[in-house]
C-alpha cells in the first residue's frame, strides 16, 4: 500500500472515533447533561436542587451556544425536552446524559 492510501485509511479511522469531540460548546452539554452530579444538587429538595443547578450553570457554561440552547429548550416539558436535550448531546458524541433521563421520570 502507498503511503498516500495509508495516510488517507489512518485519517478515516481517526475522522471514525467515536470519542465525543473536544470543542468548549459540547464540554457545556456534557455539564448540562451532569448538572445534577457536578452542582452536588440534593435529590431529596426540589426546590433546592432547581436552585443549585441553575446557579451551577450559571456559573460554569462557557460558551453563548449553550445557553441560547438551554433558552430554547425551555418551554419543553417532559419527554419533549429530555428528546431535544439527548439529541443535542448525541450530536456531539455524548454516549449519554443522565439529565434527559431524569426529565423523563
Amino acid at each position: 500500500m502507498s503511503r498516500v492510501k495509508l495516510a488517507a485509511c489512518l485519517l478515516l479511522v481517526l475522522g471514525c472515533k467515536s470519542d465525543p469531540p473536544s470543542s468548549p460548546y459540547s464540554h457545556d452539554i456534557e455539564k448540562l447533561c451532569n448538572v445534577s452530579a457536578l452542582s452536588g444538587a440534593d435529590p431529596g429538595d426540589p426546590v433546592g436542587r432547581m436552585v443549585t443547578t441553575s446557579k451551577w450553570l450559571a456559573a460554569n457554561l462557557e460558551t453563548p451556544e449553550s445557553r441560547t440552547f438551554m433558552v430554547a429548550i425551555q418551554p419543553l416539558e417532559g419527554a419533549q425536552k429530555a428528546d431535544a436535550l439527548d439529541a443535542e448531546a448525541h450530536k456531539l458524541g455524548l454516549a449519554s446524559c443522565p439529565l434527559a433521563a431524569e426529565w423523563r421520570h
